[in-house]
């Protein structure tokens, strides 16, 4: 899990110049979990906190 943690963690910087769902697929990971995850922890994406 842990693993999974870095991975969501990269995606969640990145997602600022790159769409989720391409690097979802380029980690290995699930878009929902990257979703799931920033929702249990509380945590605007970046094009969220533009808003």
């Amino acid at each position: 899990m842990k693993d999974n943690s870095v991975r969501f963690k990269i995606i969640k910087e990145l997602s600022v110049d790159y769409p989720v769902q391409l690097l979802s697929e380029f980690a290995g990971v699930s878009r929902s979990g990257h979703y799931k995850l920033l929702k249990l922890k509380n945590v605007k994406t970046p094009k969220q906190q533009e808003d």
